[in-house]
């Protein structure tokens, strides 16, 4: 065998070589991607369930000082009013006795409905779908907004599980709060779609307000909170017209997703 042939002998070893080194590396690189991906998938997960339980907590947490606020501060109210009426209300001018009466019924009431917001026992009573309805109707009621709640194609599920019926609540609780104190709006449309493209629960939040005009607003109004939610419904959403007057955004859950009560 002449010096040619050698010669071109090693050049096809190192190729071959070459090569054997680029596919360990490829391999080697793919093996990497996927074990980094793994992580962060448990560490996604983990955040996920660790936030479910703050959040669990944190809902188990109002239901109890709701319930000691309806319970305890409700009765002493109560018993307040009863006292005074037996006791003092004889000795006390008519117009005085009025506005007393106005001040422990305006008391009591708002007792009442910050214990009604920390529960939110019409989802334990009635689900999800007959909590919105109440939800925009008190919000109305109250004169703050005028709340229309919309079913496009079919009802709201409200056999859903208590903690995705809790988050819905929460981020619709979140967006009339932030309307009333930021939008300068007097009108809400909350449209839903049950079942979309992608299988999804599809929830339209409209006002006609101001708008967001910034993105530094965006981050300044309870959107983490909101975001940080869904997230545990693996949910997300979309501001639809954030540079323009009024404010739309959708709100995605995937049903596939959702826990139904069995």
């Amino acid at each position: 065998m002449n010096i040619y042939a050698y010669v071109l002998l090693g050049m096809i070893s190192s190729f071959l070589l070459v090569i054997a080194m680029v596919l360990l590396f490829v391999r080697y690189k793919k093996n990497m991607l996927r074990q980094q991906y793994r992580l962060q998938t448990a560490e996604l997960n983990h955040q996920k369930q660790l936030t479910k339980v703050i959040i669990e907590s944190q809902e188990n947490e109002r239901k109890q000082i709701g319930k000691e606020l309806h319970d305890d501060v409700g009765n002493a109210l109560a018993s307040l009013r009863l006292f005074l009426d037996e006791h003092m209300v004889q000795y006390l001018q008519t117009d005085v006795k009025e506005a007393y009466k106005k001040r422990i019924n305006a008391i009591f009431h708002k007792v009442r409905t910050i214990s009604h917001q920390l529960s939110i026992v019409e989802i334990e009573l009635f689900g999800l779908r007959e909590a919105i309805f109440i939800l925009a109707e008190n919000t109305t009621v109250k004169g703050a907004l005028n709340v229309q709640v919309e079913e496009r194609d079919c009802r709201i599920p409200d056999d859903m599980e208590y903690t995705t019926s809790v988050i819905i609540y929460r981020v619709l609780q979140e967006l009339l709060t932030n309307t009333m104190k930021h939008a300068k709006a007097d009108t809400v449309n909350i449209s839903i779609e049950c079942f979309g493209e992608k299988d999804e629960l599809i929830i339209n939040y409209t006002d006609n307000g101001i708008g967001l005009s910034s993105k530094k607003m965006l981050k300044g109004m309870g959107f983490k909170n909101i975001e940080s939610r869904l997230q545990i419904a693996n949910g997300r959403f979309e501001f639809v017209n954030a540079e323009q007057q009024g404010f739309h955004v959708a709100i995605y859950i995937p049903l596939s997703n959702v826990h139904f009560k069995g």
